[in-house]
């Protein structure tokens, strides 16, 4: 049979109308073998608007950083964390061994514009949020994938 069932879509489409689909990114610690064909359409969308999101929020950057998760692009991710340095909005990088505090022009009342790596004893405030939404469609975009890899078109 040339046609494969997505579950995302619920749909039978053609062979050639799909890609493989990690079901845990691989920039997430995923595996090349815990994968499902999906239509191709449907994965580029997850794809950009699920993983790629939630897999380069600070915090888990931070720890595909740490835990040398690269994912396709065999690159380490870039940290930036939110942070408001002397009144100014901006992201601390700490991709680097030395972290540098980049304000914006766009951000900025005065329209400030500054690198600077900040000293030891000056305060940086941070705040950050994951959006619950992304978490939940996330979380059911990994359960549904897992349980067709499981149980396949019984599922």
């Amino acid at each position: 049979m040339n046609k494969i069932w997505c579950p995302y879509t619920g749909q039978w489409h053609e062979r050639q109308n799909t890609t493989k689909e990690h079901i845990i990114p691989l920039s997430c610690g995923g595996h090349n073998n815990f994968s499902i064909r999906v239509e191709r359409q449907t994965n580029s969308t997850l794809g950009s608007r699920l993983d790629s999101k939630l897999t380069g929020h600070p915090l888990i950057a931070s720890a595909r950083r740490h835990y040398e998760l690269l994912g396709q692009s065999h690159k380490s991710p870039t940290v930036e964390w939110p942070v408001i340095y002397k009144g100014l909005q901006g992201k601390l990088n700490l991709s680097e061994n030395t972290p540098l505090v980049k304000t914006y022009r766009s951000k900025n009342k005065y329209g400030i514009n500054l690198s600077k790596y900040p000293y030891p004893d000056e305060n940086l405030t941070s705040k950050f949020s994951f959006d619950l939404n992304l978490v939940l469609s996330f979380g059911c975009k990994l359960a549904l994938g897992t349980s067709y890899f499981l149980f396949g078109q019984d599922f």
